[in-house]
């Protein structure tokens, strides 16, 4: 009789350890999912912030291409002598480079 009441006493004992460890470590995880959520709401507002941002240059580039009268974009409207200063960094000899 005496063994079957340790055997009972350590069971409880086990038991009782289990319950206090799955205790830490379900809150642990609580914790852990309290971090996350709080990194995911702020990476959450951080691109919003900054798709918001990406728009709006989006927005202000389409409007410089447009031009000022709104019928011809800028880039379109620059002669090729812009590539000018580029020359020098063409590997094209100095002798072709006036006949283009």
């Amino acid at each position: 009789m005496i063994i079957f009441q340790r055997r009972r006493r350590q069971n409880r004992d086990a038991q009782r350890a289990f319950r206090a460890r799955e205790r830490i470590r379900v809150q642990s995880l609580e914790d852990r999912l309290e971090d996350v959520t709080k990194q995911y709401t702020k990476l959450k507002s951080a691109y919003l912030h900054l798709n918001a941002k990406y728009q709006s240059v989006l927005e202000q580039v389409e409007i410089k291409e447009e031009g000022v009268d709104g019928t011809m974009p800028l880039w379109e409207e620059s002669s090729t002598s812009d590539f000018e200063p580029f020359s020098s960094l063409l590997c094209v000899p100095e002798a072709l480079r006036g006949s283009q």
